[in-house]
């Protein structure tokens, strides 16, 4: 999460969804194991690719337990990860076996218009939309006592006239 450039307000929304995921997911791995084998045809579940196994486990439960989140969003960023992570071959075999869990998921009939709204989503306004502050910038000279100030305090940068 470091990695990633989040606005310093949102940390907090993201590790809190994140932690939800990753708990969600952890205590009904073996109940979506049990989905995704059923959705693979043909294909020894035993085999598959550990992070695709770990990436079809999120999307699962994001289609199962997250009612907010579009399907289409789960399962296009399911594929781009195994896209990016896995093998060359793996963000069809993703979609596919997500295409073939959807059908029978809680979100098959998916409608934006009628879906639950975001618990985090006027929060997430709120910041986006918090005016951003503009600081103005002001040369002294160094030898000021606005100079001086800032040099003791540590608060502005001196710039010398040269």
């Amino acid at each position: 999460m470091r990695e990633v450039d989040y606005p310093e307000a949102t940390l907090d929304l993201v590790q809190r969804f994140a932690r939800e995921l990753a708990n969600g997911v952890w205590k009904s791995r073996v109940a979506l194991d049990r989905m995704i084998s059923a959705a693979i045809q043909d294909y020894d579940y035993n085999r598959l690719a550990l992070i695709d196994k770990n990436l079809m486990r999120i999307a699962v439960y994001e289609l199962e337990n997250i009612p907010y989140i579009p399907p289409r969003v789960t399962i296009n960023e399911a594929i781009e990860i195994a896209k990016r992570y896995s093998t060359t071959e793996s963000g069809k075999f993703v979609n596919g076996v997500l295409g073939n869990v959807l059908k029978k998921s809680v979100k098959a009939n998916f409608d934006q218009r009628n879906a639950p709204k975001d618990p985090d989503f006027d929060e997430l306004e709120r910041i986006y939309k918090a005016p951003v502050v503009e600081i103005e910038e002001v040369t002294v000279d160094a030898d000021s006592e606005d100079g001086k100030a800032a040099s003791r305090y540590g608060v502005w940068t001196n710039r010398a006239e040269g």
